[in-house]
């Protein structure tokens, strides 16, 4: 072979090395066209259409059912939980449905309702413990598991997130059934259903938890709007929603990936109220005393875990998120924070850590409206420390001089948000309540990568108000 290639070089000149050369040269160019030319039309593609893939959230991994190729929607949003309890229906798959405006919950399997009992106890609306919205699956079971939060025996327990259960009629050690005629947060059957369900239910098998205000909303606005008139507006991406009925009145890169700061800490609020017993003391770590606006903990502290949220949520305290994450453990708490993201709906975001910190915590305009939604339908309480109207109990002055980032004061209809930043850029997520017309109705802003986050809200909030007729 050495022979062989040293009589080709010989034979070469000045002249063919160069036209060789040049020949080369052309192939090059050609190929790389070509890839361009390939990646383009498969980007380009992707922009017209989306895979939507319902997921479930596991600790063992996600379940998928058969996908579907749809359409972008630009006007009316699809609502997530109805979505998927359609799509396991006509995919005849086996799952839990728990209606939580009805009272009932139904097992499915082969696409036929095989059993129907009724709720007897949920947890109590507007408050932390409120029983979760969300697609989930069962964890685990236990014929009679005791609970260390009630201190009671549950029959036929099953276990679908975090501290809440499906279960019989609870009761005491020496045989007393509690008498509460609701429970801190799990569904409550009654015993014989419970069993029977238990009997039905297997490991794994999805637990579609829902309202019935979450499906459905008749209130129709005639299309006023055109995303031309927010063209002031800084925001890399926004949308602007109806979240009662899914109906979009400005859009932009809605489903655009970026780095969203301390709107995480919302995710790891949900992960406390339902990891956490927020009725008992959390001890501060000294690993816990990380890089924050306001300091306010000192190394082996024990303090209120419910008070905790409120430095969480309404100063972003980059501390506070750490105790909870390492009280749960850090991995673990992640973990949970991106099975919740995806049991409510959030399937395009990732998050890296507790408070925001890292630039691959990642969302969409799109799924941080689904997440206003969920904490307005479910976690309502959430809106509530940040608009100031609930307050923190007991140890006061640790709190007294408690700031909040997150009011927007020039808007009297401004009913609760998350404002986060990372370097020069800032992103928000902003709830409104408002009267259109005869109705009482729930707006949601998203704004991110924002030069003035709460100017781009109030700009856009401030164009829906002047397209329909609003009452303050």
């Amino acid at each position: 072979m050495e022979i062989e290639n040293e009589k080709e070089l010989a034979l070469e000149t000045p002249k063919t090395k160069i036209s060789g050369t040049i020949i080369r040269i052309i192939i090059a160019i050609a190929v790389i066209s070509g890839l361009f030319l390939f990646f383009y039309e498969f980007i380009k593609a992707k922009k017209v259409t989306e895979i939507d893939y319902p997921t479930i959230a596991s600790d063992q991994g996600n379940i998928l059912i058969e996908p579907k190729i749809k359409e972008i929607e630009t006007v009316r949003t699809e609502n997530f939980f109805q979505k998927a309890r359609e799509d396991f229906i006509a995919n005849r798959v086996d799952f839990i449905e728990a209606d939580l405006t009805g009272m009932v919950l139904r097992v499915w399997k082969g696409g036929e309702v095989l059993k129907e009992v009724k709720i007897v106890a949920k947890g109590k609306d507007n408050s932390w413990w409120e029983t979760p919205s969300g697609l989930y699956e069962i964890k685990n079971k236990e014929a009679n598991h005791f609970s260390s939060f009630g201190h009671v025996y549950q029959p036929w327990s099953m276990v679908f997130q975090g501290n809440f259960f499906i279960h019989g009629w609870p009761y005491y050690e020496g045989g007393e059934p509690v008498v509460s005629s609701y429970s801190g947060g799990c569904i409550r059957l009654e015993t014989p259903d419970a069993e029977n369900v238990f009997s039905l239910a297997s490991i794994g098998m999805p637990v579609l938890v829902y309202k019935q205000s979450l499906l459905d909303d008749s209130f129709v606005y005639e299309k006023k709007t055109d995303n031309a008139e927010a063209a002031d507006v800084t925001s890399s991406a926004y949308l602007v929603r109806d979240l009662n009925n899914g109906f979009v009145f400005y859009n932009k890169n809605e489903n655009q990936p970026y780095s969203v700061a301390s709107l995480t800490k919302l995710l790891t609020a949900l992960i406390a109220m339902e990891y956490v017993n927020l009725n008992k003391d959390i001890y501060v770590p000294a690993e816990a005393l990380v890089k924050t606006t306001k300091p306010r903990f000192s190394a082996e502290d024990m303090v209120s875990s419910y008070n905790l949220l409120f430095p969480l949520i309404n100063e972003s305290s980059n501390e506070a998120a750490e105790v909870f994450a390492r009280n749960i453990g850090t991995k673990r708490f992640v973990s949970l924070m991106n099975d919740k993201a995806r049991a409510i709906g959030m399937s395009s975001s990732f998050f890296a850590d507790s408070s925001g910190v890292l630039y691959d915590n990642t969302s969409t305009a799109s799924d941080l409206m689904e997440l206003a939604q969920y904490i307005e339908n479910d976690r309502p309480f959430i809106w509530g420390i940040s608009s100031n109207s609930i307050k923190p109990q007991n140890d006061f002055f640790r709190y007294e001089n408690l700031e909040n980032f997150n009011l927007i004061p020039e808007e009297s209809e401004f009913a609760g948000g998350k404002i986060g930043k990372y370097t020069e850029k800032e992103s928000m997520i902003a709830v409104f309540k408002m009267k259109i017309g005869e109705s009482e109705r729930n707006l949601g802003v998203v704004v991110i990568d924002s030069n003035n986050a709460k100017h781009d809200v109030i700009k856009l909030i401030d164009l829906v108000k002047s397209r329909y007729q609003t009452q303050n």
